[in-house]
């Protein structure tokens, strides 16, 4: 059995920190369990962009609280990559508030991968109208059930997310 951290009544400032510490003390492979009273999925995207290794994690209740949530911890990132959030295991109410808050702590020129089970355009249509000109958007995989979304913040510029190449990287 994976060993647990528990983040329930854990102040803001520690939540990030202590889970960035269990992640780092796990070998790839290998993963934890976490306990939370809010989605860890900003954080594990942050730890990936920081760190440059990849997570992956499941839900195992997708609306349960406390969140039980399952990561593993996978080799580090190769250059090209970007951290990776598969949201098709929240439930579709969710989805759009996680990741509008994965995108909220990204830096300028940082961004992640989104995996979907259905085309997120509506997504798209709010991050446009959230974020304007900071956001950017490329679709790298578009197959049934399984979509891949490059999600990224990019300096202001006065243009609009958009479907084109990106500024490198964004």
């Amino acid at each position: 059995m994976s060993p647990e951290i528990d983040l329930r009544d854990v102040p803001d400032d520690d939540r990030r920190a202590r889970l960035f510490e269990a992640v780092a003390d796990t070998d790839p492979g290998d993963g934890i369990e976490v306990v939370a009273d809010e989605d860890p999925d900003g954080h594990l995207v942050r730890y990936q962009i920081e760190r440059d290794r990849a997570l992956g994690w499941e839900h195992a209740r997708p609306d349960g609280v406390p969140r039980e949530v399952s990561v593993t911890v996978g080799d580090s990132l190769d250059e090209a990559e970007l951290g990776t959030i598969d949201v098709r295991d929240l439930k579709p109410q969710r989805r759009h508030a996680a990741l509008l808050g994965v995108f909220d702590e990204l830096d300028a020129g940082e961004g992640f991968v989104l995996v979907n089970d259905h085309d997120p355009k509506p997504l798209y249509h709010q991050f446009e109208a959230e974020a304007g000109p900071s956001f950017r958007w490329e679709y790298r995989q578009r197959d049934t059930g399984k979509f891949r979304v490059l999600i990224g913040k990019a300096e202001t510029d006065g243009t609009h997310g958009h479907e084109e190449e990106p500024e490198a990287p964004f």
